[in-house]
């Protein structure tokens, strides 16, 4: 393993998913697949008022880029709409595609943790994984409408 790669806070952050399970009692999930490396992630929500989340579980199996992608992902979801996770989603995906220094800055002051997953910009191998927590709860979210 690359330790600028894998740094000890990506991989402390794959390790905070105990804090999200699944409440067997909420209804609203999905489980996606990502089918270049395997991964899958299961999300259950609850969600109030304009949809905002109220409520978040997950289960994940992944590599450590997606465990970490999911766990810095449920830190910031609870009250938030899913247009605020598809920005989130939308500029995760631009710092995979090599956003620009200044784009980045942008991204970075909003998301700070963002930063450990753009490691994995150049091996396009793990951007499925990276992604697919977001591509999970949108899907979700935009099922309920």
């Amino acid at each position: 393993m690359s330790a600028t790669l894998y740094s000890r806070e990506l991989l402390r952050w794959s390790a905070e998913l105990y804090k999200w399970p699944i409440n067997d009692d909420v209804l609203l999930r999905d489980t996606m697949r990502a089918e270049p490396c395997g991964s899958a992630v299961t999300i259950a929500i609850e969600t109030e008022g304009q949809g905002t989340i109220s409520h978040f579980g997950m289960d994940v199996k992944a590599c450590a880029f997606g465990q970490a992608s999911a766990a810095i992902m449920a830190h910031y979801i609870i009250g938030q709409s899913a247009q605020h996770i598809n920005a989130m989603s939308e500029a995760l995906s631009s710092l995979l595609a090599g956003a620009d220094a200044m784009d980045a800055d942008s991204i970075y002051a909003k998301w700070p943790e963002f930063h450990l997953l753009a490691a994995a910009a150049p091996h396009s191998a793990r951007h499925a994984a990276i992604m697919l927590p977001y591509k999970t709860i949108l899907n979700l979210l935009n099922s309920r409408v």
